[in-house]
């Protein structure tokens, strides 16, 4: 490999660090802006698929959620203590624990799901056409190279 190759391929990864950095200081400017659904970040996460089906095991959900299985667990707990959902015991194995959304917790999952579908269409009409559609093929190609490491 020469010079101009090493260069290109550091290209790439100086990029993707500027990418993440962008997306944390988002995160540290936007803390506490959406308090209305109070949910985090991470508790969204891992809630999400609950709009699709419920109820869901709590591995499933941390699973899902790309978060280890005690993690997942203290945040139910949180989540649990603040009304946003219900466990309950699987009628089938009593060692798996079902999570619900309560009726309250629906509605501020789905505040918190349209205020991040908002974010990313900002983004999105910041992009022109082109730049969108080369935008998710990359990134489309970039979750498929990263899921095989």
């Amino acid at each position: 490999m020469n010079r101009h190759e090493d260069a290109d391929l550091d290209l790439l990864p100086a990029a993707w660090d500027d990418f993440v950095r962008s997306i944390r200081r988002a995160r540290a400017r936007n803390a506490g802006k959406h308090d209305a659904d109070g949910l985090s970040l991470a508790q969204y996460l891992l809630l999400v698929p609950l709009l699709d089906e419920e109820p869901l095991a709590s591995g499933e959900l941390a699973a899902r959620a790309a978060v280890s299985p005690p993690s997942a667990t203290r945040m139910i707990d949180t989540l649990v203590r603040g009304g946003i959902v219900e466990r309950s015991n699987c009628p089938k194995d009593r060692r798996v624990v079902h999570v619900r959304l309560t009726d309250e917790g629906r509605v501020k999952l789905e505040a918190k799901q349209e205020y991040m579908r908002e974010r990313r269409r900002e983004i999105a009409r910041a992009m022109s056409p082109a730049e969108r559609a080369e935008a998710a093929r990359i990134l489309r190609r970039m979750a498929d190279l990263v899921d095989t490491l």
